[in-house]
């Protein structure tokens, strides 16, 4: 065969498929083998804390995901170009003017709202994203949707270090009768 002359298409597809293959069985063994990255522990959890998991700076993460890339889609090319999702016809922001209800207790939520035929008519609205703490000030002082915590002060709710003290949970009764987590123990709020 001369070799000015271009080889036939036959042969052009056998090198293709025999390059790829190499190339997959070379990164197969990457892909395979990838190294989960150090400080996330989401594998073989003791069945309760020790109180010591946020002790090391090694640790990243307790029980949650590894980071991963993401993307999106775009409905033309155009708008790929413009690289924001918001740019997408495959966009919608949540942000905005919900309906909103909210609760003191877990018992008291409100129960089957994701039905569509439920009606919020008579719920607040609140907008979104925002703290409801905050947004239940009325202009009288007075607190619609419970104390807003944790703005220039400590921490107020029961703590001891002892083993097992989580056991009580968040609905236990704490000691102290002015501590805002004993007049709102566990908020809810649905949207």
């Amino acid at each position: 065969m001369d070799r000015n002359q271009a080889p036939k298409p036959e042969k052009q597809w056998r090198r293709r498929s025999l390059l790829l293959a190499a190339l997959m069985a070379c990164t197969a063994p990457c892909l395979l083998r990838a190294q989960a990255l150090q400080g996330f522990a989401y594998e073989a959890q003791p069945t309760a804390p020790t109180g010591q998991e946020w002790q090391s700076p090694e640790a990243l993460a307790l029980n949650k995901e590894q980071p991963r890339a993401w993307g999106f889609h775009f409905g033309t090319e155009e708008a790929a170009r413009q690289v924001m999702p918001q740019h997408s016809t495959y966009w919608q922001s949540l942000d905005g003017t919900w309906k909103f209800h909210w609760a003191k207790q877990p018992d008291q939520r409100a129960k089957g709202f994701e039905a569509p035929a439920f009606d919020v008519s008579a719920w607040d609205d609140i907008q979104v994203p925002g703290c409801w703490n905050v947004q239940g000030i009325q202009k009288d002082g007075s607190l619609k949707y419970g104390v807003p915590i944790y703005v220039n002060q400590k921490v107020i709710f029961e703590h001891q270090v002892a083993v097992d003290d989580w056991r009580g949970g968040v609905m236990r009764k704490p000691r102290n009768p002015q501590w805002t987590v004993n007049q709102y123990p566990n908020e809810v709020g649905s949207y």
